[in-house]
């Protein structure tokens, strides 16, 4: 009986961490101009988190959610939260409406199918942030799980390359970036390393 109890409990939890997690989902914009799009990650309570200045994404940061003190954490920034009867983001003084929904269709895993990931990868051109100011484009060589990323500026002019490859589920660039998950959407490949840091691309054509 108080091993059901535990797991009950546990499902409890989980569930609500869940549903807390999915109302956080969604680009929030304060009064004073600032936006933070809140992704969903590949566990509870941790997702990345895209920062936005006149337009274009400024930065990329983690997002956590502690549900025992219901308090969000992005980067070093800890407050505590909570959803207002109008539908708005109360964090610590700030208020963010929600400008816009944030859900992900079509999702491939790199784990589960990691042949559709690559095609995914090497078939759609990528960037840095939706503006498409920069240019990132995945191309195979000699082998079908990996070969070169090819980066281009806003005036599409090569800025360099390096290597990628998927092997075991992994993502990696070059000889130490290396993400041990990801995924790809209708809209972005999200990936995240051991430290649970985030890369955040979009898909454009």
């Amino acid at each position: 009986k108080k091993l059901l109890a535990l797991l009950l409990s546990i499902l409890l939890i989980t569930s609500s961490s869940a549903i807390a997690n999915e109302a956080l989902y969604g680009s929030w914009e304060s009064d004073d101009g600032i936006r933070i799009d809140i992704i969903s990650g590949f566990k509870a309570n941790i997702g990345p988190a895209i920062y936005w200045d006149n337009e274009e994404v400024s930065d990329v940061r983690t997002w956590q959610v502690d549900p025992n003190t219901n308090s969000l954490k992005i980067y070093y920034s800890s407050r505590q939260y909570s959803f207002l009867d109008n539908g708005n983001l109360r964090w610590g003084n700030t208020t963010y409406q929600k400008i816009d929904n944030i859900k992900q269709k079509n999702v491939i895993d790199i784990k589960k199918d990691p042949d559709a990931f690559i095609n995914a990868l090497t078939l759609s051109e990528w960037s840095s942030d939706s503006r498409k100011s920069d240019l990132k484009e995945f191309t195979k060589t000699f082998s079908s799980t990996s070969g070169i990323l090819s980066e281009f500026d806003s005036e599409n002019k090569f800025t360099g390359f390096s290597e990628w490859g998927v092997s075991s589920g992994i993502l990696k660039f070059g000889s130490s970036t290396i993400y041990i998950e990801s995924i790809i959407s209708d809209k972005y490949l999200v990936a995240v390393d051991a430290q649970d840091r985030f890369l955040v691309l979009t898909k454009g054509g």
